[in-house]
């Protein structure tokens, strides 16, 4: 499928795109915005649970503003999986403003493995203020099992690009991925330097970037602590501000329990511009539990046990 020419307002819907020997759908061509993709099976076959793999990517945005891949509500939900390059790439300096929500990328329709060869989203040769998930209900999009990132960018151009609240885990490389000249101005990831279970688990650590600017934070539970880092399950988004020297410290708590071992990652968006950091390095969930039960002390002092 392509979308050229100064085509807009066109919605490609519920189809089994697939197998093609280019891409899935492509929209290339100035003044080609506001088109919409929903409810397709991209690389999938018809029953939606085996690969029948475009040879390029999945779906390809190269010139074009305010175009919507999937969104929150469930039937807009694209699967796009098996694909020979990207699942989805946004490339180029006259693609702005995608918006990628709600969409399964390198799994199947009930989520078993079914990666693209690639990564599954890229964000590339400057393409900018584009939005990939969303802290709204359905937002988020499921990035796993891809070979190379979840979501990769590349040239110092590629800015303002906001990834937020998506699943990302098992894919090959990092989750989020920084490749040459700086994307998204480089920005600065956390570091978080203890994840300690009480009545609650407990993150403390810092993020060093621009002085005296505000940022918001985004924390995640994923089954490993260890390379490539990534975020399967977030669990809470804070506020932070940093002072003139450009740090700002947290020491948070969230009303969740991870299991002793899982990995917490953060990541951090500048509420300036919109950049957002790759994942920060993983720490190990411990917990404190000098009896041995193994039920923390702040649980059982809370609860009265």
């Amino acid at each position: 499928v392509e979308v050229t020419a100064g085509s807009s307002m066109t919605e490609i819907r519920d189809n089994v795109i697939s197998g093609n020997g280019n891409h899935g759908i492509m929209i290339n061509g100035a003044g080609c915005d506001q088109n919409s993709i929903h409810g397709n099976l991209i690389g999938l076959d018809g029953t939606g649970t085996s690969g029948l793999g475009n040879a390029w990517r999945g779906v390809a945005i190269y010139a074009g503003s305010q175009n919507v891949i999937g969104s929150g509500i469930p039937g807009d939900r694209n699967h796009i999986s098996a694909n020979s390059h990207y699942g989805i790439e946004i490339g180029g300096a006259q693609a702005t403003q995608t918006s990628v929500q709600g969409n399964s990328v390198g799994v199947d329709i009930f989520g078993d493995p079914l990666g693209n060869s690639w990564s599954g989203v890229g964000l590339t040769n400057g393409t900018l203020n584009n939005l990939v998930g969303g802290t709204g209900i359905g937002e988020a999009n499921i990035i796993a099992h891809n070979d190379d990132a979840g979501v990769a960018l590349f040239e110092a151009a590629t800015v303002d690009n906001s990834i937020s609240a998506n699943r990302i885990h098992d894919n090959g490389w990092e989750g989020i991925y920084f490749g040459i000249n700086n994307p998204n101005r480089n920005q600065p990831a956390p570091v978080i330097t203890a994840a300690v279970l009480n009545d609650g688990l407990g993150v403390t650590g810092s993020l060093t970037a621009a002085a005296n600017a505000s940022y918001h934070l985004e924390f995640f539970a994923t089954p490993s602590s260890t390379m490539p880092w990534q975020g399967e399950q977030l669990i809470g988004t804070v506020a932070l501000a940093t002072n003139g020297s450009g740090i700002g410290a947290f020491d948070l708590v969230f009303p969740v329990y991870v299991p002793v071992g899982n990995g917490i990652t953060a990541t951090a968006t500048a509420d300036a511009t919109g950049d957002t950091s790759r994942f920060s390095g993983a720490v190990a969930v411990t917990a404190n539990d000098t009896d041995g039960d193994s039920m923390p002390n702040g649980y059982e002092t809370a609860h009265g046990l």
